[in-house]
């Protein structure tokens, strides 16, 4: 059966920063024509075919190509530390070198979670357990501080967690992922108000404590996010995708729209707003502006919210 195109993730070996400059730039010739993702001394391939058999013998080749060269040179890779994931299909067993290596569900990209249907579910997951493990300790230290000595704290143990990456994965969530991301941020106030019985509202316990809600720092965080693309407008893919997934309403030019790319039907009623208008938040016009008149309007923004 023919499938949509398919894309395999492969995490690969971890070497030292000596040898970093030299193995990526092999690499990426051992891997051509496929796409080599490379951060720090972290390494991805994506390899995109069109059917199942085809992305199977694809990513058997590139392992046993990628194994083959290390061992060429004298070294080998960790096949433990060896991730494999392809997109929409679960549980996929190829072999590489006699050796059995099963696909899994979801992957850690540079400290996000990445599930093969971009659902984002293991990193909600990943968020709640972080933020619910820090308020064990949280409810310690605040029987020997301050609540306004705990407004640093928060931000940089538990905001800090929550908004890790949220640019990318928070305003794909469904409605059900954000409550759970808004239940354990706000209990993390209720630790630090003390608010165990739950008298206080959500807009209370934000007061108390002087922030924004969990949704408006996101949103914020965004605004800023776009605010740098739009600012230094650098002619990069990642400009290009962004201006290709929006359009513009003519009766609000100040308002970026985005839509959803991920149904099969391409017509009116899927050009939705992801969470909404992701400036839908500024109250003012951006469209005619110039970058620096821009940057005095977004931060008057900032500090009013």
């Amino acid at each position: 059966m023919l499938r949509d195109v398919r894309a395999g993730c492969i995490q690969g070996s971890v070497l030292g920063p000596f040898l970093f400059s030299i193995y990526m730039s092999d690499l990426e010739r051992i891997v051509h024509p496929h796409q080599l993702v490379a951060y720090a001394d972290d390494s991805y391939v994506v390899i995109r075919e069109k059917t199942i058999e085809s992305i199977k013998q694809r990513t058997v080749e590139v392992m046993e190509t990628h194994f083959n060269w290390l061992s060429s040179i004298g070294m080998l890779c960790n096949q433990s530390k060896t991730e494999l994931m392809f997109m929409n299909l679960d549980k996929v067993e190829i072999r590489v070198n006699d050796q059995s290596i099963e696909s899994k569900s979801s992957i850690k990209v540079l400290g996000m979670m990445i599930d093969n249907n971009l659902k984002w579910e293991s990193q909600v997951n990943k968020v709640v357990s972080k933020v619910k493990s820090l308020n064990f300790g949280l409810r310690y230290l605040r029987h020997n501080l301050s609540m306004q000595e705990m407004r640093p704290i928060l931000f940089s143990q538990v905001v800090s967690h929550i908004t890790y990456g949220s640019i990318v994965w928070f305003h794909a969530l469904n409605y059900k992922q954000k409550s759970k991301i808004k239940s354990v941020f706000y209990q993390t106030l209720r630790v630090i108000t003390r608010d165990f019985k739950k008298r206080q509202g959500r807009n209370s316990l934000v007061r108390s404590l002087g922030i924004n809600h969990i949704e408006d720092i996101m949103f914020l965080r965004s605004s800023v996010f776009l605010f740098n693309i739009i600012y230094n407008m650098v002619p990069t893919d990642l400009v290009y995708k962004l201006l290709g997934r929006s359009y513009f309403n003519e009766r609000n030019l100040g308002k970026l729209h985005f839509f959803d790319c991920s149904t099969s039907k391409i017509g009116k009623a899927c050009l939705t707003n992801c969470a909404g208008s992701l400036t839908a938040r500024w109250t003012f016009d951006w469209f005619m502006l110039t970058p620096e008149s821009f940057k005095f309007h977004l931060k008057k923004q900032i500090a009013n919210s």
